[in-house]
């Protein structure tokens, strides 16, 4: 062989794409026969060295040899030919194309046939019979190594199509079956174009499980699609796999993570950004974390953002999207200020951008629709200009822009009181969702808007037809909320279609006419279970997935198989592999388990009550509260926070009443309430002036007139509580970081006066805790009081750090017994250890609560050789993990504490919006293992807080038996009667002492 074919030869398999190979082709004069003869003898020897991974890469150049030599034009780009006919589609990957094979290889591999004719499907918008064929393919061998990158590429373009068309159902089923790694073809592996479309298909497969709300895969597969985004080099693929990551925790409904991840994507953008930082992806960046601030409440760090996309298009002179989008950012921040004027102007403005912009005026018209809404007189003319372009633009093939225009139809339909046409346009649209396959959100945001309509249709049966709609939404959630195969998944659904729930409990509680009820239960009991579902479901889960007592009576074959099943569950859930084997493998170990506990269910009914996760029914409530020993003593009050109206729920043992009552007070209003009373408090150095802390000798200064006037709606259990000493509160929301006990009552005097107040989870935790600790606990009836551990640690910049180092002495003045620790000694070990051995434990320190990151909230304690400074964000990364004690720290260890007191600042504040996560330290300490927990609402004074606790230790001691909520109630009481300092009687000195967990304990 000459030796200009046999260097062409090594120089073609080194070639680092398919294209550099054809342009070495084109640009070299070779003998074709010769080079095809020495190709196809290197593919037999390596076949019977058994090495045929390298023998069918060999063969894949001899058909780039005999294309090469064929006349200019004779070989024609299929695939190129068709992104031509679709300019709207996505670029597609270009470095490997198709493989293309002559008729024999056609012959020969039916895979590739079928592969093939599905591509022509899907170049002719036949994706029904596309995907057919596909399936078709899937049932073969794949017979020719080169192929595989074709075939998933052709995969890949059609799980994108089908993202386009809404069928998502569909596009998992394709994705599923994709798994493609170019480690598996052979030396293909290191090519530039094969390591972009994985990181292509890893992409669109976190796409399809986002909209399948399947947020924890999504992000899995977008950190697979960075690595291979960053093996290839490419970093338009990576900025899009970060900011896909980000953005999935907004999808998630957990803003405020997905906020601290797009500043870090932000970051990274503007570092590869070229000298003056705001070129490349900076704009991109900035509007997605304007539109994660936003969704965060943070609407000024929003406009902010918003307002420097502007500021860099202006200055750059550019023209893209990212500006109509910014426009259209700042037109809702306007919006939200109470300015209409301002926000059609900018709406106005995004829409005349977007002329000259590749996207377009398609893409401003779909969100224009939704945002020029009928309840915005002020853009009458831009609206009836959008809703010409959309009637001018939208087709039956365009399913996004159908799908958004039908809605406005809808939305106009019912602002016009049209309302029958309102109801058909609302069903016709879930009707085409369900056909689709579209993701499940969007089929149960349909649901509730077209439940919404009925309800205020007053069309006969509109009522039944809302409730029938939301039931079997319900039902349907339930079904991915209850399946343990995805924990993380499965936590957050529940949490985050809070607004099913809501129209639910409309549609119960409405009070006209009778409705078909789908059990025995009443419609107040079923507004109970309802609202109980959706507030206890996240706690259950992380219960579930946690280490519970095993029950004694039950049978130890079984529990000891349990634990098999749970192991080699929780090992599939860690696992980085992607396909339908694991999938169908969770199936069978779920379907096992559930087996499994329906046959321990009459040993130990309650163990599997929190294994399968099954929230607590007003039934099992009252059943428990009525033979419980202080149920004369005792009313249960249940919150839940809806968007417009918040539902108070009262039980009564006593009398066996339950009462529910609605009153306006939205959720947002609440947030902000709560917002506003930690910056009293606390201060708020973001502001301008930064508003300091109160000062504790002077707390009158600063008005509580926005708190207290919630009182007659949030206080409207009162008549039905009357002569109660005990409230237990099971918060919602914003409510949980509010001081209820300090809010005054009809006569003035705070609720304090007549009622003390025990804060619980859910009705669901206190069945849980019942079941746990069966009785009341010996406390320090039992004879000696227990050993107390205590442990105080200052921080460096405190002037007189024994004011939190010396508690010690406060307990043993009260006449108990203690294991004192304190200032350097005071580490995340010695604590968890002091945790771990002892029954009561008090911890005095400094709290740190991250708004941004609220899990790595948590106790700033010393590393063994100095104290923690007070703002961890100012120290290194390693001193922040050896000083700092989070709820993520306890919510991993396993304590068993009867009573833990934080004498801390702000110990009590929590996530509004966790979203399925523990949303705090007092949450993270109850679910592992505290029994009862004492902390603070906000940063309290250190001389008010030693007297209320020293006061509380001393009436524990000297009254044996007494429960504990009598003895902080009366402490409380007595400082509020007869304070030291006349600032003493201020709630900030008294109300931000929080009794949380089982109230019974003695």
């Amino acid at each position: 062989m000459p030796e200009r074919e046999r260097q062409l030869i090594e120089r073609l398999v080194a070639a680092n794409s398919v294209d550099d190979a054809e342009r070495i082709l084109r640009t070299e004069s070779f003998a074709a026969d010769a080079l095809v003869d020495e190709l196809v003898l290197r593919a037999t020897s390596l076949e019977v060295r058994g090495r045929p991974a390298e023998a069918a890469f060999t063969r894949f150049f001899v058909t780039l040899v005999r294309e090469a030599s064929l006349p200019r034009g004779a070989v024609t780009n299929r695939r190129t030919a068709a992104a031509d006919r679709r300019p709207s589609a996505p670029p597609r990957p270009t470095a490997l194309p198709s493989p293309r094979v002559g008729p024999a290889a056609r012959e020969d591999d039916p895979r590739e046939a079928l592969e093939k004719d599905a591509a022509l499907m899907l170049d002719r918008g036949d994706l029904t019979g596309a995907v057919a064929a596909f399936r078709r393919a899937d049932e073969l061998p794949q017979m020719l190594l080169e192929a595989t990158v074709g075939g998933a590429a052709r995969r890949y373009e059609l799980v994108r199509a089908l993202q386009r068309a809404g069928r998502y159902v569909e596009a998992r089923e394709v994705v599923e079956r994709l798994d493609f790694h170019p480690s598996r073809i052979g030396m293909f592996s290191h090519m530039t174009g094969a390591q972009r479309l994985a990181a292509q298909i890893e992409m669109a497969r976190g796409q399809v499980c986002e909209e399948l709300e399947d947020y924890e895969p999504a992000r899995a597969a977008y950190g697979r699609a960075l690595a291979w985004a960053e093996e290839a080099k490419n970093e338009d693929l990576v900025f899009q796999a970060r900011m896909r990551h980000a953005i999935s925790f907004s999808r998630a409904a957990r803003h405020r993570e997905a906020v601290r991840h797009l500043r870090q994507a932000l970051d990274h953008a503007r570092a590869h950004a070229g000298p003056t930082g705001e070129a490349g992806h900076v704009p991109a960046a900035l509007n997605n974390l304007a539109d994660a601030y936003r969704k965060a409440g943070e609407h000024e760090a929003a406009r902010s953002c918003y307002a420097r996309v502007l500021s860099i298009f202006e200055r750059h002179g550019a023209t893209s999207f990212g500006r109509v989008i910014a426009s259209i950012g700042l037109a809702d921040a306007a919006r939200d200020a109470g300015d209409p004027a301002g926000a059609v102007a900018a709406y106005e403005q995004a829409l005349r951008w977007s002329l000259g912009t590749r996207r377009g005026v398609r893409d401003c018209v779909m969100v224009l629709l939704d945002r020029l809404t009928p309840d915005l007189p002020e853009a009458e003319e831009l609206r009836r200009e959008v809703w010409s372009l959309a009637e001018r633009d939208h087709s039956a093939t365009d399913w996004t822009m159908t799908f958004t225009y039908e809605r406005a139809r809808a939305a106009r339909f019912a602002h016009e009181g049209r309302v029958a046409e309102a109801v058909d346009c609302r069903r016709r649209i879930l009707r085409q969702a369900i056909d689709r396959g579209v993701g499940p959100a969007t089929v149960r945001g349909q649901t509730i808007r077209l439940a919404e309509e009925l309800l205020s249709s007053g069309l006969p049966g509109a009522r039944q037809e809302a409730f029938d709609l939301l039931w079997t939404a319900r039902k349907e959630l339930l079904t991915v909320a209850q399946e343990p195969t995805h924990r993380a998944r499965s936590r957050s659904v529940i949490s985050r279609e809070r607004r099913l729930y809501d129209v639910l409990l409309d549609v119960l509680l409405d009070g006209r006419g009778t409705l078909r009820l789908p059990d025995e239960r009443s419609a107040r009991h079923l507004a109970f279970d309802l609202h109980e579902e959706s507030k206890a479901h996240a706690f259950l889960m992380h219960l579930a997935a946690s280490e519970l007592p095993a029950p004694p009576q039950a049978p130890a074959a079984l529990l000891s198989a349990e634990a098999g099943l749970r192991e080699e569950l929780a090992g599939l859930d860690g696992a980085a592999a992607v396909g339908r084997d694991r999938s169908d493998r969770r199936e069978a170990l779920v379907a096992e388990l559930n087996t499994l506990w329906n046959g321990l269910r009459p040993y130990a009914d309650d163990y599997v009550r929190v294994r399968q996760v099954r929230p607590a029914t007003f039934a099992e409530l009252r059943d428990r509260l009525r033979t419980a020993p202080d149920r004369d003593d005792l009313a249960f009050v249940s919150y839940f926070c809806g968007n417009d109206t918040t539902t108070v729920f009262t039980y009564v043992p006593a009398t066996d009443q339950l009462t529910i009552g609605r009153v306006p007070v939205p959720r947002d209003r609440l947030r902000r309430v709560a917002e506003r009373l930690r910056h009293t408090f606390n201060g708020n150095p973001r502001t301008f002036p930064p508003t300091p802390p109160l000062h504790p000798r002077r707390p009158g200064r600063r008005s509580l007139s926005f708190l207290e006037e919630l009182a007659p709606e949030l206080l409207s259990f009162l008549p039905q509580v009357e002569g109660r000493p005990l409230v237990c509160v099971a918060a919602d929301g914003p409510l949980h970081v509010l001081p209820l006990n300090a809010l005054p009552t009809a006569d003035g005097q705070p609720l304090v006066r007549a009622h003390a107040l025990v804060h619980v989870h859910s009705a669901s935790a206190v069945l849980y805790s019942m079941i746990r600790h069966p009785a009341a606990g010996p406390g320090t009836a039992s004879g000696s009081p227990p050993v107390v551990f205590c442990a105080g640690v200052a921080a460096r910049e405190d002037d007189a750090p024994e004011a939190l180092e010396r508690d010690a002495d406060l307990l043993e003045a009260a006449g108990w017994q203690v294991e004192r620790l304190s200032g350097t000694d005071v580490t995340r070990a010695e604590v968890l250890r002091g945790l771990a051995e002892r029954r009561t434990a008090h911890l005095t320190c400094h709290g740190h609560f991250d708004s941004q990151a609220p899990m790595d909230s948590g106790l700033l304690l010393a590393d063994g050789r100095q104290r923690p400074s007070k703002a961890p964000a100012s120290t290194s990364l390693l001193t922040r993990l050896d000083q700092l004690l989070t709820v993520r720290d306890f919510a991993a260890a396993h304590i068993d504490v009867d009573l833990l007191t934080l004498r801390a600042c702000s110990t009590g504040l929590r996530d509004d919006d966790a979203q399925g996560e523990l949303e705090g330290l007092t949450q993270a300490l109850l679910y592992c293992g505290a029994r009862t927990l004492m902390a603070t609402l906000w940063n309290v004074d250190q001389t008010s807080s030693r007297t209320l606790l020293g006061d509380f230790y001393r009436r524990r001691l000297a009254r044996p038996g007494e429960p504990i909520w009598r003895s902080l109630w009366d402490a409380q009481r007595h400082l509020l009667d007869r304070p030291e300092h006349p600032s003493h009687a201020h709630p900030y000195h008294w109300a931000g002492h929080t009794l949380y967990g089982d109230w019974r304990q003695r």
